[in-house]
Parts: C-alpha cells; sequence; structure tokens
C-alpha cells in the first residue's frame, strides 16, 4: 500500500507542471512522516527520494527541513538507494548550501557501524566537491580535510581509500593548504596523501562548476 501510494503521489506531482513549487514545502514535510526518511522498504523509499527530487528542484527549502532529510543519509552505503539519496543530497546542496549539506551528511554518518556507509560518505562528499568546485570549499577547506584525515586513520581499507580520493579532491580547488593541513599525520600516512594529491593537481583556475 505504502509503495502504491508513492507511484502515485510521484504521478500527481508530475501533474502539478510548474505549480509544483506551490506544494513543495508542504509535501516534503508530508513524506517526512509518512512513510518517513527510515521507510523500511527499499522501493517505497526510492520513490521518496525521487519526490523529493522532483519537488525540489527550483523550491526553497529550510534548513531545519533539509535537516530531516539528511537524516536519511546512511542510505548511501545502500547500493539499491545510493544513486537516489546521492541525488536527493545534491539537490539539498543547491537550496541549502554544500557546505551545510556535507557538515550534516558527515555529522549523521560518521560514526555509523557500518564501514560501507563512512566510505560512500566520503564518495558523496568528493562527488558534491566536484559538482559545485571552490563554493563547496569556502571557509570550510578545514573541516573538509579533517574529515579526510578521520578516514584515512580508520583501519576499513575502503574507507581509506575513499578518504585518500576525498583529500586529492579537496586538493584540486584549494591547493597547497591540504598538505600542510595534514603535517600532523603518521609518516606513513603522509606518503599515502602524496601520492593522491600528484593524481589530483591543484587547479588554480579550475572549470566552471557543473552545479551551482
Amino acid at each position: 500500500e505504502r509503495l502504491d501510494g508513492m507511484t502515485e503521489l510521484n504521478q500527481c506531482i508530475d501533474g502539478f507542471g510548474e505549480s509544483v513549487e506551490e506544494h513543495a514545502e508542504t509535501i516534503i514535510r508530508f513524506l517526512g512522516v509518512i512513510p518517513g526518511w527510515k521507510d523500511s522498504n527499499f522501493q517505497v523509499l526510492r520513490e521518496v527520494f525521487t519526490a523529493f527530487v522532483k519537488l525540489s528542484d527550483g523550491s526553497k527549502i529550510t534548513k531545519k527541513l533539509a535537516h530531516d532529510m539528511i537524516k536519511s543519509a546512511e542510505k548511501l552505503g545502500d547500493i539499491k538507494l545510493r544513486q537516489a539519496c546521492g541525488d536527493c543530497l545534491l539537490n539539498l546542496c543547491e537550496i541549502v548550501g554544500p557546505s551545510f549539506t556535507i557538515k550534516q551528511v558527515w555529522q549523521v554518518n560518521s560514526g555509523h557501524k557500518n564501514p560501507k556507509v563512512i566510505a560512500e560518505s566520503m564518495v558523496w562528499i568528493a562527488s558534491a566537491i566536484d559538482a559545485f568546485g571552490a563554493v563547496a570549499c569556502a571557509g570550510a577547506a578545514k573541516d573538509l580535510v579533517n574529515i579526510a584525515k578521520t578516514g584515512l586513520e580508520m583501519a576499513n581499507p575502503q574507507v581509506r581509500s575513499a578518504s585518500g580520493k576525498l583529500l586529492g579532491q579537496i586538493h584540486v580547488f584549494v591547493g597547497p593548504q591540504v598538505r600542510t593541513l595534514c603535517e600532523d599525520m603518521k609518516p606513513a600516512l603522509l606518503s599515502t596523501i602524496d601520492d593522491e594529491l600528484k593524481k589530483s593537481p591543484y587547479q588554480p583556475n579550475p572549470p566552471a562548476p557543473a552545479r551551482k
């Protein structure tokens, strides 16, 4: 029943056309309650994410409402929902800002028991930086580097690999400051970091970001 209901709701949203913005905030609030951002059925939740993407395009959403949706960010670790969840989060970046969204995603997922969730969070953060460019790093370079450093110190190889790549992505837009912020790392990790930074050289004049 929940799946049928969400399928019908998405059809209704499609029918709103350009007037969808008038209903967006009300429906998004409703989605947070029924079926909710953590429904146990992945098909239902995928429909919820699909609805959110449709509703959030061009709409204004408060940070409080964004924070409620970000509680579902652990679904980045679910291969069946990763793409849909990631798309929702990228839309949020456009509305409430990439720095806010990245920070909240990390707060939600950083202590997760499943290392897959942490690793995929790193991958998503790197994709957000790639999509929004220097804007995503503005005033947040130290926090972003600290996220990557935390992952590099974890035992799980998948988390460490994703963290290294994230550090490289930050380096593309931030430059030498990244290496400076890593000076307190162990020598063995510094060697890994240097290798990642070489793979992702600093671009003082990067191309225009794909999203704004």
